[in-house]
């Protein structure tokens, strides 16, 4: 896929991302008018930013959740498969996984069940455009907040408000 068919296809799936090369409608939503979080400290306490780890086969759609994310005041690391996923969750900690359900090689819920080996209470966030194949019984059993694409970047951030305040009081 060329770059403009990437970012299409990135426009497709997430409608309300705003990007340069963007020729259709805008809805009015900028990434560089949403508020940001301006980060207190790294180390792990009160106040530090939330990390989040973001899994997607698709490089346009990876980046453009790292920037969305990032926009929200996370500190965000990505990784374009399963296996990078399950490297880099060994390296550093995570607050929350974001991952595609589809990708070639390990899929999200693979993904999902290695990292909750070490992290059984692990948040999880799932993009899919994915409708119908979806088992919804899994996704409430594993406790999975599941988003389906296309997405808004206010019902985004709503996710993951909603996810780490969860997660908060889980703790």
């Amino acid at each position: 896929m060329g770059n403009a068919g990437a970012e299409r296809h990135v426009a497709r799936v997430f409608p309300y991302a705003a990007m340069d090369t963007y020729e259709g409608p805008r809805p009015g939503i900028d990434l560089a008018t949403l508020p940001r979080v301006n980060p207190v400290s790294r180390h792990p306490g009160p106040g530090r930013v939330p990390r989040l780890l973001v899994v997607d086969d698709e490089a346009p759609v990876r980046r453009m959740l790292l920037d969305v994310f990032r926009s929200f005041g996370y500190d965000v690391v990505a990784a374009a498969s399963g296996d990078e996923a399950l490297r880099l969750f060994a390296e550093a900690d995570y607050d929350v996984l974001v991952t595609d359900l589809l990708m070639p090689g390990m899929n999200g819920w693979e993904v999902i069940e290695r990292l909750r080996q070490a992290t059984p209470r692990l948040p999880v966030v799932m993009l899919t455009g994915s409708g119908p194949d979806i088992d919804l019984d899994r996704v409430r059993r594993e406790g999975v907040t599941l988003v389906h694409k296309p997405a808004t970047l206010p019902g985004l951030r709503a996710v993951l408000r909603d996810v780490l305040a969860a997660r908060g009081a889980d703790r």
